[in-house]
């Protein structure tokens, strides 16, 4: 709609203070096209209320009934501040009013005493003429409304900073991750001049006994390391394996695909199998029903904690030599003190240090 035309028809009328449009007259709505006709509802403000509408019968007697201006002053007279007039035709448009006094529209939007023009303010509106001072006064009563709101009665400081928190940790060990995956295959990449580097740097630095001494135990440290990433990757293949066929004599659905998922993931120590087992019950509770879930979710922890104490153990200790029980007791003793970072490291550690020890005793048998 083309204020001008609004503006036209305002023009007609008595006095007017302020002037508010609202709904699909005055702004564009979904769902309305420009051949609907549609009525301008508008809101105005003047300084008296039945000044306006003795004069306005005199430009428009056909829209007020014999008794209207009477019954108009009348219901001001008790209190009600709101009356409209409806059906006014004016150049091809039909307009709708709504009076109000120029005192009440501030308070009426503030307070909503009356409910008449903040309930029509719930629609589209369009402020076609308005008071500053009645713009400062709503400002400033919002402002003092936000002013006096408890925020701690809506919002837990403490427990938002704690999300924010865990937020940010997830992130980080996201972005460690992603570096440390870049890192990795660089230092891949320039592997052998990385070696051939730190040959020369100890060659240089040590006497040829010495140096002889440390590039021994630097290969005897990544044959240890190699052996234990194999004999990992092995367990996790003979898990994915067991697991599967107990799943699929269970009946459970996708039984080899969730059964390798579980062996993949108790690569991870500790949360792995956990994380793994937890996304296995849920895809079951939904392919197969609760109880099924949780008589999978019996039978993997069983054969989870059959691989932990007796399987990887056996695995490992073969794999660098090592009793199995000394594989249980290190990384009982690494996740302890160092979480799952020591879970994982703490079994080539202790290999190495056996092998450290074991040539310290050989030495000395030698000078005996």
């Amino acid at each position: 709609m083309n204020n001008d035309n609004i503006f036209d028809f305002i023009s007609t009328l008595p006095e007017v203070v302020d002037i508010i449009g609202y709904g699909s007259g005055v702004k564009n709505q979904e769902g309305y096209t420009d051949d609907i006709k549609r009525q301008i509802d508008l809101i105005l403000t003047v300084n008296d209320i039945y000044e306006f509408h003795k004069l306005n019968f005199k430009k428009y007697p056909n829209i007020y009934s014999n008794i209207g201006i009477k019954l108009i002053k009348h219901v001001n007279s008790i209190g009600t501040d709101i009356n409209y007039v409806s059906n006014i035709d004016y150049k091809n448009n039909t307009y709708k009013i709504g009076v109000i006094n120029k005192n009440d529209l501030s308070k009426d939007l503030i307070t909503w005493d009356n409910m008449y023009m903040a309930g029509r303010c719930q629609k589209p509106i369009s402020t076609l003429k308005i008071r500053d001072k009645v713009k400062n006064e709503i400002i400033y009563k919002l402002a003092e409304q936000i002013k006096n709101i408890d925020i701690e009665k809506y919002f837990n400081f403490e427990q938002l900073a704690q999300y924010a928190k865990g937020a940010i940790n997830i992130v980080t060990s996201i972005f460690d991750i992603f570096v440390s995956v870049i890192v990795s295959v660089y230092i891949l990449l320039e592997r052998d001049q990385i070696i051939r580097f730190l040959k020369s740097l100890t060659k240089r630095l040590f006497k040829e006994r010495t140096y002889n001494i440390i590039v021994n135990y630097f290969d005897q440290t990544n044959n240890i390391f190699f052996h234990f990433i194999s004999s990992q990757l092995l367990d996790g293949i003979i898990v994915g394996i067991i697991t599967s066929i107990a799943m699929q004599i269970m009946g459970v659905k996708y039984a080899i695909l969730l059964g390798f998922m579980i062996g993949l993931f108790n690569l991870i120590p500790y949360f792995g199998a956990i994380i793994a087992v937890i996304i296995a019950a849920i895809i079951t509770i939904f392919t197969g029903g609760f109880n099924q879930a949780i008589w999978m979710v019996i039978v993997v922890t069983i054969l989870q904690q059959i691989d932990a104490n007796i399987i990887n153990p056996k695995i490992t200790g073969n794999s660098l030599k090592i009793s199995p029980l000394l594989v249980i007791f290190a990384v009982t003793v690494g996740g302890a003190y160092f979480g799952v970072l020591g879970m994982f490291l703490a079994v080539p550690i202790i290999a190495v240090l056996k092998l450290l020890i074991e040539d310290y005793i050989k030495s000395g048998e030698k000078q005996i």
